[in-house]
């Protein structure tokens, strides 16, 4: 079975730009729990470990330059994703911390 590398590219990107758009908004969430913050982090690090296994696999296939050229800016949007998402959610641990170390 041969596996269509652009058709899969096309649909990380979207994928990882729906994200991008819904991410900000759900961090920003007026009741966000930080459980849900953790959630959220931990779900943005494991799709962004899927891609990293997707682009295993590209290396492994030898592709043409053309291809990691675009995982390349799609690693980067993840990487961008995923500190976003760490960020949030250690802005739930902080104040617990300062009360610890305060009392």
């Amino acid at each position: 079975m041969t596996i269509d590398w652009s058709a899969r590219l096309r649909e990380q990107g979207r994928f990882v730009r729906k994200i991008a758009s819904d991410l900000p908004a759900a961090l920003a969430e007026p009741g966000l729990t930080s459980r849900e913050a953790a959630q959220l982090a931990i779900s943005v690090r494991n799709c962004a470990g899927s891609f990293a296994s997707m682009l295993a696999e590209m290396e492994a296939a030898r592709l043409a330059q053309s291809y990691f050229r675009s995982a390349e800016i799609i690693s980067l949007l993840w990487a961008d994703l995923r500190e976003v998402a760490d960020a949030r959610a250690r802005d739930f641990d902080a104040p617990q911390a300062k009360r610890r170390s305060a009392g």
